[in-house]
């Protein structure tokens, strides 16, 4: 197993990584919400999040069902490009 991270120009080449397997590493903040759907942006919304809420079984089971493959829909702040544009 190897451990690749593009950024900058790197990300040019992901294209050619797109179809490959993936594994995602992620720390969570849970309760809030935010206009940019990650945690940079402005919050718009939180809410306490209850502990028991929390149980290992749901968790386990919401975690699960990202495995597979998926189209993702990119947020509307995010660096999509026309034309080499930015869009929004």
């Amino acid at each position: 197993m190897f451990f690749l991270c593009l950024f900058g120009k790197g990300t040019k080449v992901s294209k050619y990584l797109i179809n490959h397997d993936k594994e995602y590493i992620a720390r969570l903040k849970l309760g809030i919400r935010t206009v940019t759907c990650d945690i940079e942006g402005k919050i718009l919304e939180e809410r306490e999040v209850k502990p028991d809420s929390l149980d290992r079984h749901k968790v386990n089971t919401v975690l699960k069902s990202f495995i597979g493959k998926r189209e993702q829909i990119p947020p509307q702040y995010s660096a999509i490009k026309i034309n080499r544009k930015k869009t929004l």
